[in-house]
């Protein structure tokens, strides 16, 4: 059972945002100051360096706000439901899809592709990976494992 060590927390709109401290990692949770709605990231995701980042700043404090009451709007709030039982379409949640592929397509936009020469170098090595893994089943199989 893990124990817990230290909690700490930030007031931000009607939201609480604190990360908990335990013996086998940290996370950020996000909870309503009513109690009714909370959601976590572990330390091991990018969301909680992201989360850790806009906490510490407070010239980023609006944004996080902003960010978590539509992550709270969007799991609480059944925005196509009449849309659903009347027209069958999910215009809202549609509209939210959109726009996160819109995002990431810009971000991939963004990366720098490899050029031909890194994409030569690493299917070399890719190949003499093979190649040594190949050589060592066989060294097994030789010895009888």
């Amino acid at each position: 059972m893990s124990k817990k060590a230290k909690k700490e927390w930030l007031h931000i709109g009607n939201f609480l945002v604190g990360v908990e401290k335990h013996s086998l990692g940290s996370r950020v949770m996000v909870k309503s100051q009513a109690g009714n709605w909370q959601l976590s990231w572990r330390d091991d995701t990018m969301m909680f360096q992201l989360m850790i980042n806009l906490m510490k700043n407070e010239n980023s404090h609006t944004y996080l706000h902003s960010l978590i009451a539509i992550m709270f709007t969007v799991s609480n709030y059944p925005h196509d439901l009449v849309s659903v039982s009347e027209r069958g379409t999910m215009p809202v949640m549609e509209g939210i899809a959109g726009l996160i592929a819109e995002q990431t397509k810009y971000e991939l936009s963004l990366k720098p592709e490899a050029s031909q020469e890194e994409n030569d170098k690493a299917l070399a090595e890719v190949g003499e990976m093979t190649e040594i893994q190949e050589e060592l089943e066989k060294l097994d199989e030789a010895n009888g494992n």
